[in-house]
C-alpha cells in the first residue's frame, strides 16, 4: 500500500509504504530510511530499531505561518491550534522522563481525553514531539499511535520509553520508583 503526502515544509511528496510488517519507510532526507530485504531477520533487526528510535526528527513548524498551512499527513487534515498547543508542551518532557495525560490537560485546562487525541494523531513523533513520553495517570503503558495496550505501535512505545531508561513491570505498570523520581511537570507555556 503507498500513498503520497504533500507538506509545504518539505522540498517533494513523502512516499510512505507500508510493508507487511507494518514498517513505514519515506524519501524524506529528515527521514530514517529503511531498506527492503527478502531476509527475515535483517527485517526484524529493522522493527527492532524502529520500535526503540528516539533519535529521528522531523520537521516541526514553529511560525504561525508555518502552522496555519500545515497538512497531518495521518488524518489529511489541518492541525489544530489546540493540538499544537498539545506537541509545544509535549516537546518539553526530556528523554528518561515521562508525564501524563492528565498532567498536561491541568495546564492547558482542558482533559486528559482531548490530550489523549491530539497525541494520537501527532505526526512528529518520535521527535520532536515524544508522545511516547506520556502516559496515564495510572502509569500503565497505555496507548501509542492510535492503538491501547498492546500490539506492534504500544510495543514501540514501551522500546522507546526502556531505552531511554525507564522500565516496566509484567503488566506494562511503569515501576513504582520511576513514578514519582520520573514524573515531569515543570511546563512552561
Amino acid at each position: 500500500m503507498s500513498s503520497s503526502v504533500i507538506s509545504p515544509y518539505f522540498s517533494k511528496p513523502a512516499s510512505i509504504v507500508l510493508s507487511s510488517h507494518k514498517v513505514l519507510t519515506t524519501t524524506l532526507e529528515a527521514y530514517r530510511h529503511t531498506a527492503p530485504t527478502s531476509d527475515f531477520h535483517k527485517k526484524k533487526e529493522t522493527i527492532d530499531h524502529a520500535d526503540s528510535d528516539i533519535e529521528t526528527i522531523k520537521p516541526f513548524p514553529t511560525t504561525v505561518a508555518e502552522r496555519k498551512n500545515f497538512l497531518n499527513f495521518k488524518t489529511n487534515r489541518a492541525v489544530t491550534e489546540f493540538q499544537f498547543r498539545v506537541y509545544d508542551l509535549c516537546s518539553q518532557i526530556p528523554s528518561g522522563m515521562f508525564s501524563t495525560y492528565k498532567v498536561l490537560s491541568d495546564v492547558l485546562k482542558s482533559s486528559p481525553r482531548a490530550v489523549g487525541q491530539a497525541l494520537r494523531n501527532n505526526p512528529f513523533a518520535p521527535l520532536p514531539i515524544p508522545c511516547h513520553r506520556v502516559l496515564p495517570g495510572t502509569y500503565f503503558i497505555g496507548g501509542y499511535d492510535g492503538d491501547w495496550g498492546s500490539g506492534h505501535k504500544v510495543d514501540s512505545k514501551k522500546a522507546r520509553l526502556e531505552r531511554e531508561g525507564l522500565k516496566f513491570d509484567e503488566h506494562q505498570v511503569l515501576l513504582p520508583i520511576f513514578q514519582e523520581s520520573r514524573l515531569f511537570t515543570d511546563f512552561k507555556l
